[in-house]
């Protein structure tokens, strides 16, 4: 995307503007088949990954590796940030790891990958990144009440919220007083459906 691309989508932190710059949604095919999901909408990721960033995590969950995209985007844009990413569909998630490495960012300090989805068994307690968490990133769209779960276990997630009209960014915080405040971020098209069962 160009720089006068990303500002009217919105996209306006320098990080998050030079990453997607440097980063080609071309150079994260899916698999053969597509398995259901779609190619990345880059302005999408970028005001997510741009939502993220505000929030400075050190630890990140990804919940929906899919082509690698928006794992790369947030890795580029956050230096120091450590990323556990879990895939359900095992081609889609060795398809992945295919595309992170090419793209130079798969490195065991900072990005795990595993096929697994955000359900209570999904979440690994393995590797050299484990729990706890500090934001939870759904990359897939899901309705809300299928998202509750995490909003109680995790501080901070930010989600593609699947709603009667489409799909929207939305990001949740959870207070000290177990009080969770809900933040809509913008409408965004081509969303990929979070498949069932996985949180």
């Amino acid at each position: 995307m160009t720089p006068a691309e990303l500002q009217e989508a919105g996209v306006t932190d320098p990080a998050v503007v030079a990453a997607s710059i440097a980063t080609d949604p071309n150079d994260f095919p899916m698999p053969p088949g597509g398995h259901g999901q779609v190619r990345p909408n880059a302005a999408g990721a970028a005001i997510l990954v741009q939502e993220v960033v505000r929030c400075k995590p050190r630890k990140v969950l990804e919940i929906g590796t899919g082509s690698g995209y928006t794992t790369t985007l947030l890795l580029r844009a956050m230096p120091l940030v450590r990323v556990v990413s879990l895939e359900r569909n095992s081609a889609i998630a060795l398809n992945a790891v295919t595309n992170l490495v090419k793209a130079d960012v798969y490195r065991g300090d900072r990005l795990e990958t595993f096929i697994g989805d955000g359900s209570p068994c999904g979440v690994v307690n393995q590797g050299n990144i484990p729990p706890p968490y500090d934001l939870v990133l759904v990359t897939a769209a899901a309705p809300l009440d299928r998202l509750r779960r995490l909003l109680f276990t995790h501080p901070i997630a930010v989600c593609l919220i699947q709603g009667p009209d489409g799909a929207f960014i939305s990001k949740f915080m959870r207070y000290p007083d177990g009080a969770i405040r809900r933040f809509d971020v913008c409408p965004i098209a081509g969303a990929t459906p979070l498949e069932q069962g996985v949180v």
